[in-house]
């Protein structure tokens, strides 16, 4: 018997206004190895300052269950998952040199991607990135500009499409 898995939804359309350039960050050149672990491997940023460090790491672990606030309907009999994603740490800083009162401020900035799945062969790296996709597309508005000025107000219910 053959089966066919798919996401339920049908709001599968790319839309063309919405492309989100992403940076070529030169990993193997750009980048030391801090550490290397089994579950976590951590890249310093060669070319940032060295008061201001810039490090990105990537996890993963086996999870006993998959949690969701979802009511699965049909639950897979595998029951084991994984979590694994992605963490940039950054230091932003700002710098007025015409007042020499306020000198020198840095800003810590951390954001994270996580995924979990279940350990299921029916789940494809192809399933996962249209997932992913979907996620930062939820950042966006149609026109391609981002929530993110409404998000950091706590303003999270979107306003316009």
């Amino acid at each position: 018997m053959a089966y066919a898995t798919n996401p339920g939804y049908t709001n599968r359309t790319e839309s063309a206004t919405r492309s989100t350039q992403l940076y070529d960050l030169g990993l193997l050149s750009n980048y030391a190895l801090m550490e290397d672990e089994p579950t976590e491997c951590r890249l310093i940023n060669k070319t940032a300052a060295i008061d201001r460090e810039e490090v990105i790491s990537y996890r993963s672990k086996k999870i006993a269950k998959v949690t969701t606030s979802l009511d699965v309907q049909n639950p897979s009999p595998v029951a084991t998952g994984t979590m694994y994603g992605v963490q940039t740490e950054s230091i932003w800083t700002t710098e007025d040199a015409g007042d020499l009162s306020v000198g020198r401020i840095d800003s810590p900035m951390v954001i994270t991607i996580s995924i979990r799945q279940e350990r299921n062969a029916r789940i494809t790296s192809a399933m996962v990135e249209e997932q992913l996709e979907r996620t930062i597309s939820a950042l966006q508005n149609a026109d391609g500009t981002w929530r993110i000025d409404d998000l950091m107000r706590s303003a999270l219910k979107p306003t316009k499409e």
